[in-house]
């Protein structure tokens, strides 16, 4: 989304995951909207509050002035492989992120909401949900091929790291 956003001539932000960060965020910039891989969507025309109506209605008015299906718009914007959200049930959240962290020194780090590391060609988030006691993976990747294999090692290393005795 973020490439994409950027081809387009914007300069999209990103900050925590959850409503009041979001909509902290664009009214300090006055952005037009704001969305979340959990499926949240939220527009300043609408005070800034979340709306998957709002949401709804967009995607239907450009796929009516496009003239194609769906999945031919979407299949034109579509770069990587996402794996959803996979939740994770561990008592120890942030010795997890931690140990996993330590794992992929060689990407490119975020930490505005638990860890983003990027590679060239695939990235993951893990972090601790807000919400519930639980950790959140998600994965991108350049190729199928490529998602099903960070995918599977960055679940091993969680189950891994979340067996692991907690560091002295």
């Amino acid at each position: 989304v973020v490439e994409f956003l950027q081809s387009l001539g914007t300069e999209p932000r990103i900050c925590r995951v959850g409503h009041s960060y979001a909509k902290k965020l664009l009214r300090e910039t006055r952005g037009i909207a704001g969305g979340e891989l959990a499926g949240h969507y939220y527009f300043r025309e609408n005070y800034f509050c979340d709306s998957g109506i709002i949401a709804a209605l967009v995607i239907l008015e450009v796929i009516a002035a496009d003239g194609r299906p769906f999945s031919r718009v979407v299949g034109d914007i579509r770069r990587y492989w996402f794996s959803g959200e996979l939740n994770f049930t561990v008592g120890n959240g942030k010795d997890v992120m931690r140990r996993v962290r330590a794992d992929y020194a060689g990407g490119t780090l975020t930490d505005i909401d638990g860890i983003r590391i990027d590679f060239p060609d695939w990235w993951f988030n893990l972090r601790v949900s807000n919400t519930e006691p639980l950790l959140r993976l998600v994965v991108e990747a350049a190729t199928e091929e490529g998602l099903a294999e960070r995918k599977k090692e960055l679940i091993a290393k969680i189950r891994l790291a979340s067996s692991a005795s907690p560091p002295e």
